[in-house]
């Protein structure tokens, strides 16, 4: 199964932002939900949800392609901007809802997350995608 869906938005760096914490909460929240909107309205029909939840535990790779105008350190600023969106990608209990798709993003769960960015004065945003991880 391999899903790809574009969420829309201009990333932030919270690690160079003197936030309050409200701030950097309403900030996540956004992103969490401009990811589930993004997945929604590319995957209208509920039985792709419910089969990415069902293969939640199957190793997957995730690559997060983000455009952007300006380029962050790819080591930690990247990482640190996408965090919600990967926040909401493993949510899915009745504490903390979200999509469910991976089991979670601990090293742990085996799965493997790439990071990229492009350059550039078009859209901004990112692009995800998920596949099941061949060995």
């Amino acid at each position: 199964m391999r899903l790809t869906f574009f969420v829309r938005g201009a990333l932030e760096n919270p690690l160079n932002e003197r936030w309050h914490w409200v701030t950097r909460y309403r900030w996540a929240k956004r992103w969490r939900m401009e990811t589930r909107l993004a997945f929604m309205a590319a995957y209208p029909s509920s039985w792709v949800l419910a089969a990415a939840r069902y293969s939640s535990h199957r190793l997957k790779r995730v690559v997060f392609t983000a455009h952007v105008v300006r380029g962050f350190d790819h080591h930690d600023n990247l990482r640190a901007a996408l965090k919600p969106v990967l926040d909401e990608l493993t949510r899915g209990n009745l504490r903390k809802p979200g999509l469910g798709i991976i089991s979670g993003d601990s090293p742990d769960d085996g799965h493997e997350f790439d990071y990229y960015q492009i350059k550039g004065t078009g859209k901004r945003g990112v692009h995800v995608e998920i596949e099941s991880r061949r060995f």
